[in-house]
C-alpha cells in the first residue's frame, strides 16, 4: 500500500531539503568563485579587475562537461567524505523529487512533464547552480574587491555573497523544475485540481 502523505508536510520537507543543500553546497560556490576572483586578481590591475572579474562570471554560462566534473570533483574534496557527497546527490535527487510530487498534488495532466524531472542529473544542477551564483555575482562584483576595506567590511561583503548564493541555490531548483509545457498548462489551465471531500 503506498504512503498517503499531507502536501503540508511535502511542503515541510522540500524546505528541510533544501536548507540541507544550502549548507553542504554554499561555502563549496563561495570558495569556487572566489578562487576565480583571485585569479583575475593576478592577471589584472586595480583599474580592470571589475570587469575582468564579469568576464570571467560570463564565461560560467559556457562551461563545457568537462568543467562541471572538475567542479564537482572539487566539490567532492571540499566536502572531505565520499558519503558526504552521496548524501548531498540523494537530498538533490530528494527535493527535485519532492517538488514534483508538491507541483503535481491534486492533478494529473502534469504527470509526463514531471515524470521528465527525473533526468534531471547531479551535474545539471551544479552548472545551474553556478550560472545562477555568476548572473548575481555579475552585477556585484565589488563585493569581492577587498582593497582599502576593513576586514569587517570584508567580512560583511562575504556573508552577502554567501546569502547571494543561497538565493542562486534555490532559484537553481526552481528554473530546473520549471519547463515551458507546465507554465503552458497552468496558463491554459489544462490541469484539474480536485477538490477535498
Amino acid at each position: 500500500m503506498a504512503n498517503i502523505i499531507n502536501i503540508n508536510i511535502l511542503i515541510e520537507m522540500k524546505h528541510e531539503l533544501n536548507e540541507l543543500i544550502i549548507d553542504d553546497l554554499s561555502p563549496s560556490i563561495f570558495d569556487g568563485i572566489l578562487e576565480i576572483y583571485t585569479g583575475t586578481k593576478e592577471m589584472s590591475n586595480d583599474t580592470t579587475i571589475m570587469k575582468t572579474f564579469q568576464k570571467c562570471m560570463e564565461k560560467i554560462c559556457q562551461w563545457d562537461d568537462s568543467k562541471v566534473r572538475n567542479v564537482i570533483e572539487i566539490l567532492k574534496k571540499r566536502l572531505n567524505s565520499e558519503e558526504r557527497f552521496l548524501k548531498l546527490q540523494n537530498i538533490v535527487r530528494a527535493v527535485l523529487r519532492v517538488n514534483t510530487q508538491i507541483m503535481n498534488f491534486q492533478s494529473t495532466n502534469l504527470d509526463d512533464e514531471l515524470l521528465n524531472i527525473e533526468k534531471i542529473t547531479f551535474e545539471d544542477f551544479i552548472r545551474k547552480v553556478y550560472v545562477e551564483s555568476a548572473r548575481r555575482i555579475w552585477s556585484q562584483p565589488y563585493l569581492f574587491y577587498e582593497k582599502n576595506l576593513n576586514p569587517i567590511e570584508v567580512k560583511r561583503n562575504h556573508i552577502i555573497i554567501i546569502s547571494l548564493i543561497k538565493e542562486s541555490i534555490l532559484s537553481a531548483i526552481r528554473k530546473l523544475l520549471i519547463s515551458k509545457k507546465i507554465i503552458d498548462s497552468i496558463l491554459n489551465n489544462t490541469y484539474t485540481i480536485e477538490k477535498p471531500i
